[in-house]
């Protein structure tokens, strides 16, 4: 039979879910009819169903009843009480052999295995298999609600680390398998304004979204049906944060905090820095290392950093001077005033490094020409080198090229002040950031460096 276009049906489904509502709709029949089988308690219904008195108005059923139509022509109201004496044959089909609502089961019978509406075709033929009459039926199909439920009503999760991707958790439907967004009418709220949440209904499950940390209640709307959710998400990391800068020799415990069991620790410089199985780290020499706290189904980590006791205060004095001093170059070298240069060689006086001055701190580019001319230039691409922690706190990063007449054309100078552990990247390696000493982490790099 020729297949006919209907501008009054639904709207196209979506293709690349065809075949799964497909196996979704077999899936309803099966599971329908075998509790019809056996007994089992179940909302389907056997509905008789006469046609041709609808005059255009929706025939509504519910998922799960089973529909046997016939065409009503005794009464004379009936679009085929005339053509009673010329019916040969009747043919009952659904224009979209896809839709999700109707399944055929016999040549007279269907049953409803989802929610929606679908347009249901009626061709009568007359003994000579002329076609004498052509109607539509809507059929429109709600859900029984009394009996569907949440299979959880709370929800526990647990952020790694400092990212703020979203984590996003499924909570299933039961009694709205095979139930798409479009079937539904379906909202909710949150009980905590301060938690960033998005929910969305489709295909049988809510999918929660969040990129926030904490506790909320979430309500649920269903069709007029409200069901109730805790959703709590706690933040892993470890105690000593992302950051930590330590003299080597020392030794330092610490912990992870937000989530309880097994902790495997792992160091990626053992040589550097070595940790116990209970989380106690010990400096071992200078240089860097990435520890790695694995529990639970995630991991967290922090970038530290081993130096000498007098480069720890240099990072000190660098730290208080550009968190808590005044920016002037008129007042470079007054107590409590700095500028960029003042600053490194103000901190580098407690290792009795003057960068060629004692007296006053050279500018910029001197410094920078100072470093090169002492072989304290490390070369490379400044993000390889800080992913390889090729850097130890303190490094001097200078930008150059401007057009002042001085060495290289350095106009400004920074000191690295450590690595933040940012996360992990898709091969699974440690991704590292920078900390300054007078600027917010990740802030600055360079095209020049040196390690006084």
């Amino acid at each position: 039979m020729k297949k006919r276009g209907k501008e009054k049906q639904m709207g196209k489904r979506r293709t690349a879910k065809d075949l799964v509502r497909t196996g979704c709709l077999l899936c309803i029949a099966v599971c329908l009819l075998t509790g019809i089988l056996t007994g089992e308690k179940t909302r389907a219904l056997d509905q008789s169903i006469s046609l041709g008195t609808q005059a255009g108005d929706d025939i509504n059923v519910k998922m799960g009843d089973i529909l046997s139509f016939s065409l009503n022509t005794t009464d004379e109201s009936s679009v085929y009480y005339s053509m009673r004496d010329e019916i040969a044959s009747v043919t009952y089909y659904v224009e979209d052999d896809y839709n999700e609502v109707l399944s055929k089961q016999s040549d007279t019978s269907f049953l409803v295995a989802g929610a929606g509406s679908v347009y249901l075709t009626v061709v009568v033929e007359d003994k000579y298999g002329e076609e004498i009459s052509e109607h539509d039926y809507r059929i429109v199909s709600a859900i029984d609600m009394d009996n569907v439920t949440l299979d959880k009503t709370s929800i526990k999760g647990y952020r790694y680390g400092e990212a703020y991707d979203y984590l996003t958790f499924q909570v299933k439907v039961n009694g709205l398998e095979g139930v798409y967004a479009e079937d539904i009418a379906f909202s909710y709220t949150s009980s905590n304004e301060d938690m960033s949440v998005y929910c969305y209904f489709d295909n049988g499950q809510i999918e929660i979204s969040t990129s926030s940390v904490g506790v909320t209640q979430l309500e649920f709307t269903i069709n007029d049906k409200v069901f109730s959710l805790k959703l709590t998400v706690k933040q892993v990391k470890l105690s000593c944060g992302t950051s930590l800068l330590m003299v080597e020799k020392a030794s330092k415990q610490i912990k992870v905090q937000g989530i309880s069991g097994k902790v495997t620790w792992e160091s990626s410089n053992p040589n550097v820095l070595s940790i116990s199985k209970s989380g106690k780290l010990k400096a071992k020499k200078t240089g860097n290392a990435v520890i790695i706290a694995s529990v639970g189904t995630g991991k967290v980590g922090c970038a530290v950093s081993v130096v000498t006791a007098k480069r720890k205060k240099v990072i000190a004095m660098a730290n208080k001077i550009g968190k808590n001093w005044k920016y002037s170059q008129p007042k470079r070298m007054q107590n409590g005033y700095y500028d960029c240069s003042s600053l490194v060689w103000k901190s580098y006086k407690l290792e009795n490094k003057y960068f060629g001055m004692k007296n006053y701190a050279p500018v910029a580019a001197d410094v920078g020409k100072w470093c090169v001319q002492h072989k304290k230039q490390v070369k490379g691409n400044a993000y390889k080198n800080i992913q390889k922690m090729k850097y130890r706190p303190g490094a001097l990063t200078f930008q150059t090229g401007s057009n002042n007449g001085r060495y290289k054309g350095i106009y400004h100078v920074e000191m690295f002040a450590g690595y933040t552990f940012e996360g992990f990247g898709s091969d699974g390696k440690p991704v590292l950031g920078t900390k300054w000493a007078a600027r917010g982490d990740n802030y600055f790099y360079g095209e020049l460096w040196a390690q006084p």
